[in-house]
């Protein structure tokens, strides 16, 4: 039976141990990236295009959708004294029945 009687043992299984730690953490460390690291890409590349080609079908929904919006305002508010023509007008078509 080999005992550990010199420093110099000691400290060698101390380090070992040590790297075995590091290399259970590390193991984990692929796991745990998430969608915004670097790594992501690299280690999930399917899952990453479909975010990409998710985020890009978002943004030009959103663009239609600001252009719809600007278009109806731009077609359906009225400026100044037309403004004043038409409440006019509702106003007196409802005092009319």
């Amino acid at each position: 039976m080999h005992r550990l009687s010199t420093a110099e043992d000691k400290h060698y299984y101390e380090r070992r141990l040590r790297a075995l730690e590091m290399e259970e953490r590390d193991a984990w460390r692929d796991d745990l990236v998430q969608p915004g690291e670097d790594r992501f890409k690299t280690l999930y590349r399917n899952e990453w295009l479909k975010n990409e080609k998710d985020r890009e079908d978002k943004h030009f929904k959103n663009i239609e959708e600001k252009q719809s919006r600007d278009k109806f305002y731009k077609d359906n508010l009225l400026e100044g004294k037309e403004r004043v023509k038409r409440a006019l007008a509702l106003e007196e078509q409802i005092a009319n029945g």
